[in-house]
């Protein structure tokens, strides 16, 4: 086991995947990477649901991960025992996140790269990573820059110390000087002095890496720096193209021309076609500059319509009995895809999951209600049929304390039926009728099957039309008559549609009803 620790920036990530490739042939049973973000916009990732995930990269069905913890950190080490596996466990908070992931086989080779030095894990080889040395940030600088460099020692030795001789302001800083001909290392040594270095201190022995990151964001066009900027508001660590463009507010193709830009500009990385991702240092800097920028709070608000739209489109094909929708789908973002089967929806949800998620918590936090109920309301089939009843409880709790701020009955009903739904799909009939207890009380919602609810809106129109509930025994007759979560209740009942919709003060659609910060 080796666990290599050190400040943001310093190429702990860099080194562990260099040793996972050198090292991979030896473990022919599977290579698994796993972000723990002890250190990232998001929370830490708990080690029950890092189980789950890695337990999924194994191919274990979801229904067949326990739930209790003890059991399942047993199931990890079962499907570990007898096979050769490569872990790397990126990005760590300390020993008590770690420690039930570690296999239990010493066929195994675990990597842990943490900020923080972990301790209290037995047969751990520490190795600790400091910044460079002047030496070694020279010819770093030299191996990018070339002639240029070796020509003018005293200049690159400047460069390096301005840089806090960390490797990532090193890199960005000699790829820049790569890209300009004309420059001299005396000049980028003299603009990176009168840099303004970002509000974000990271700094390095009393110097920010920050005045490189401000160097390379300054060379780029008007139009790229305003997509660096607004990259700021997305609260998850890997984006799509789709997203940046919604958030952005852009076509497709001009989107794609900035994001090409700032990946040669080493601000944004693409580790998979399509798919982009900040590094930490350039994710705060990111935020910083978009915490200023008057376009924050529409680019945020975009961000989530496309989320919800896209995941209300995805999870069509999940609930066949919905009669009404959670988004109006007259009137959706132009690139929200379209999708034609169930193997394109489920690829799209377990690719986009965690931003989904991530974007939920982001609308509790900014106390952005109606994006709080719905975003969990859209996700609910996909979550219910996996399984995934933790991630469920979570958002629907969150989304109840919601409907409950905007004083709505009917997103109040709506989010007690998928409380319940989730309640009893875990077993916990008891938290599943203390819910549907709530939700028989509601005047339209407990009385019964084939209850028609008051006219919804469509925003494209103008018109209203009843919003007739699933023609099915609602989630409280199915509880109350003892059915059990095994076979199939608490059913959607009424909540198959968006809740939204169902009142005149919350009939128009997700984009429209969200359109200004907290109601």
């Amino acid at each position: 086991m080796l666990s290599i620790d050190g400040m943001a920036g310093v190429g702990k990530t860099s080194l562990a995947v260099h040793v996972a490739h050198r090292v991979a042939g030896r473990y022919p049973d599977g290579r698994l990477f796993l972000d723990l973000r002890a250190h990232s916009d998001q929370p830490p990732l708990p080690p029950h649901d890092a189980l789950g995930v890695l337990l999924a990269h194994l191919g274990v069905p979801p229904a067949r991960v326990p739930a209790d913890p003890d059991d399942r950190v047993a199931r990890w080490r079962s499907e570990l025992a007898g096979r050769r596996v490569l872990l790397v466990l990126d990005n760590a908070a300390d020993a008590a996140q770690v420690l039930p992931l570690l296999p239990g086989s010493s066929a195994c080779l675990v990597i842990i790269t943490s900020r923080r030095r972990i301790a209290g894990l037995d047969g751990v080889r520490p190795v600790s990573l400091d910044v460079l040395s002047a030496v070694e940030s020279r010819r770093l600088i030299t191996a990018v820059v070339g002639a240029r460099a070796a020509a003018d020692p005293a200049a690159t030795a400047e460069v390096a110390r301005l840089c806090g001789h960390l490797p990532l302001a090193l890199r960005l800083a000699a790829a820049r000087l790569a890209h300009r001909p004309s420059w001299s290392v005396a000049d980028l040594a003299d603009r990176l002095r009168r840099a303004h270095p970002a509000a974000v201190d990271l700094a390095v022995d009393g110097r920010s890496p920050q005045a490189a990151f401000e160097l390379s964001y300054r060379q780029l066009p008007p139009a790229a720096q305003r997509l660096f900027r607004l990259l700021g508001v997305h609260p998850a660590g890997e984006l799509s193209m789709r997203v940046v463009a919604a958030l952005a507010d852009l076509p497709a193709g001009d989107t794609d021309a900035l994001l090409a830009q700032l990946v040669d500009a080493h601000l944004l990385n693409e580790p998979v076609a399509g798919r982009f991702r900040l590094h930490d240092l350039l994710r705060e800097y990111a935020t910083h500059l978009a915490g200023t920028d008057p376009e924050h709070d529409p680019a945020t608000r975009r961000m989530l319509d496309y989320y919800l739209q896209a995941t209300a489109a995805a999870t069509r094909v999940w609930e066949s009995n919905r009669d009404r929708d959670p988004v109006d789908f007259t009137d959706v973002g132009p690139h929200v895809p379209t999708f034609t089967d169930m193997i394109d929806t489920r690829r799209w949800l377990d690719l986009e999951l965690a931003n989904v998620v991530a974007a939920a918590h982001l609308a509790d936090r900014l106390g952005w209600h109606r994006h709080t109920v719905l975003l969990p309301r859209a996700l609910w089939g996909y979550l219910f049929r996996n399984s995934m009843n933790d991630v469920s409880l979570d958002l629907h709790r969150r989304a109840l304390a919601a409907a409950e701020a905007l004083h709505d009955a009917d997103l109040i009903a709506m989010t007690h039926n998928y409380l319940a739904s989730a309640h009893a799909r875990g077993g916990d009939l008891t938290s599943a009728a203390a819910h549907l207890a709530r939700l028989v009380a509601h005047p339209t919602w407990g009385s019964g099957p084939g209850r028609t609810s008051p006219t919804c809106t469509s925003t494209s129109a103008g018109s209203t039309r009843p919003c007739t509930c699933w023609n099915g025994p609602s989630s409280a007759t199915a509880a109350t008559a003892g059915t059990s979560a095994s076979s199939g209740a608490p059913s959607p009942g009424c909540s198959a549609p968006s809740a939204a919709s169902t009142s005149r003060r919350s009939s128009r659609n997700a984009s429209s009803a969200t359109a200004a910060p907290p109601a």
